[in-house]
């Protein structure tokens, strides 16, 4: 499933964070994810409110 989610990855623009610039701008991955997790953090909480 990994290999699933890594190619997943790179077929689709992320165009909720600004991860896709922060790879551009010669940020390391690993670096750039937890620079945008707060955000996807945020987003998900918000999702789960809306469920409930």
């Amino acid at each position: 499933m990994r290999r699933s989610a890594h190619h997943a990855d790179h077929a689709s623009p992320h165009t909720m964070t600004h991860y896709d610039t922060l790879l551009l701008e010669g940020v390391d991955r690993e670096v750039a994810r937890r620079m945008v997790q707060p955000k996807i953090n945020a987003m998900i909480d918000a999702w789960k409110e809306r469920q409930t």
